[in-house]
């Protein structure tokens, strides 16, 4: 038998897992927030820290507006700076295909209320001084978006839950789900403790697929390595650069960081996820000479520090949110790396379900049914 019993037992302690058990446990609900390692200790705060309005679907941007809204009012309303650097992403464009995508996707945004605008080379130029611009046709841009400190943000979502009654239980891996009657009915964990739950919320990221496994589900989750770096020795405009994204360029992006600037690209394949993964340095040579082309500069600049993490990735890179295999487990995972601009907010949604309520916005396009496979919608929900 279970030792203790929760409203809602919840699997990652990540910024959804950290987000949802401030939300549930604000409501009053019994709260368990089970983490194998530490609140954002693996791929949140591994990750570049971006925020942005700029999402092609208008799900993504609404809660994107309103992440967005919730950090800037973050000091004010935990008392804590999460380093939140408003300088806006850029994304640049030198290919007709990627223009024609991109053109209606930031009228959609300026559509929703959103301060994105597409900015012809001349406008990059003097935006970004020393990045080559003589074979783009364009950027978009949004002055609201960011980056901040992710592990920051976690923690205080974590330590808003533990105010509210919530357990949080950090270096506790899950290692058995128990299931009876087409429900989850206890999660052991690597100590031995059994716990029950009335809902059993799987927030594990990269890790979510194998939580799954645990009681026979299967999640359309990939755990994709990301390695960041960072190099000093940079030009002194792109100390004040925004984040820039070279989405025609292998999607190699910058932004400044401390005296110098963090980089990284989308250069990595679907990998075994692991614990603590450890940076891999013949990467750099790869970032370095896709990024040279773009900003000249970055020729003598000095590597300083690198990291590695994991993305959690879905065929269609939206994640998988709603009730899943179980009648009470829902799933809320795989963010494909947009997980810092969608999650906080999502996580005011996904509460209101696992409580049985209705949500303010449609969570459709996020179901696991978009794959092909059954994702369980109880008419009541298992939470009493």
């Amino acid at each position: 038998m279970p030792e203790r019993s929760f409203d809602v037992a919840i699997v990652g302690g990540g910024i959804m897992g950290s987000a949802l058990a401030m939300e549930l446990a604000s409501a009053g609900r019994s709260v368990l927030l089970l983490e194998a390692a530490g609140i954002a200790a693996d791929s949140t705060s591994r990750s570049a820290g971006g925020v942005r309005h700029q999402f092609t679907n208008d799900l993504n941007i609404s809660l994107a507006k309103r992440t967005i809204a919730q950090v800037e009012a973050f000091p004010e309303e935990f008392g804590v700076e999460c380093s939140f650097r408003q300088v806006g992403y850029l994304f640049l464009v030198s290919s007709e295909a990627t223009r024609a995508a991109m053109l209606p996707a930031v009228e959609r945004q300026r559509e929703l209320g959103c301060e994105t605008q597409f900015l012809t080379p001349t406008e990059v130029a003097e935006m970004v001084p020393g990045v080559r611009t003589d074979d783009l046709l364009g950027a978009s841009f949004n002055p609201k978006d960011g980056f901040l400190d992710p592990a920051t943000v976690a923690s205080a979502f974590a330590s808003r839950a533990r105010a509210h009654g919530a357990v949080v239980r950090i270096g506790t891996a899950v290692t058995a789900i128990g299931t009876s009657g087409g429900r989850a009915v206890s999660l052991a964990v690597a100590d031995g403790t059994r716990y029950g739950a009335d809902v059993v919320v799987n927030a594990a990221g990269a890790w979510a697929p194998a939580v799954a496994r645990l009681y026979g589900g299967d999640l359309p989750i990939e755990p994709w390595r990301s390695q960041i770096f960072t190099v000093q020795d940079v030009p002194e405009a792109s100390l004040r650069y925004p984040m820039v994204i070279d989405f025609d360029g292998g999607k190699a992006y910058l932004h400044p960081e401390g005296q110098g600037l963090l980089i990284g690209m989308d250069n990595e394949d679907a990998a075994p996820v692991e614990w603590d993964p450890q940076p891999n340095w013949s990467k750099l040579p790869q970032v370095v000479e896709t990024l040279v082309p773009r900003v000249p500069g970055l020729e003598n600049a000095s590597a300083v520090r690198a990291w590695a993490g994991f993305l959690e990735i879905t065929p269609d890179e939206d994640p998988v949110v709603g009730w899943t295999h179980l009648d009470n487990v829902y799933t809320s995972a795989g963010f494909s790396g947009h997980g810092l601009s969608i999650a906080p907010a999502l996580a005011a949604e996904v509460a209101r379900e696992v409580q049985g309520l209705a949500t303010t916005v449609d969570l459709g396009p996020y179901r696991l049914e978009r794959f092909g496979r059954p994702n369980l919608r109880p008419e009541a929900l298992a939470m009493r």
